[in-house]
């Protein structure tokens, strides 16, 4: 498969890259304050649920990996030292 055809499957379930970077990115900015004191592991976990979330918003939320994904991520920022 040939990376335009990876990049079109992947918009069905997706969204176009632009617009899921584009929410992702505005989701990572509100959870990136050092105000919250985050360890390493809560902090990238975070941001994969950002990407996940935008995933979700621009592309098929019925897409049950990406509810899967955040149930992992969350657990993995829960558990910290997996």
């Amino acid at each position: 498969m040939t990376a335009d055809e990876i990049i079109s499957t992947r918009a069905l379930t997706h969204g176009r890259f632009i617009d899921t970077a584009t929410i992702a990115q505005n989701l990572k900015a509100a959870a990136s304050n050092p105000v919250y004191r985050l360890e390493p592991n809560q902090r990238e976990a975070l941001d994969m649920i950002c990407v996940k979330m935008a995933r979700i918003l621009s592309g098929d939320p019925s897409n049950a990996d990406h509810w899967d994904d955040i149930a992992g991520y969350a657990q993995l920022g829960k558990d910290g030292n997996r």
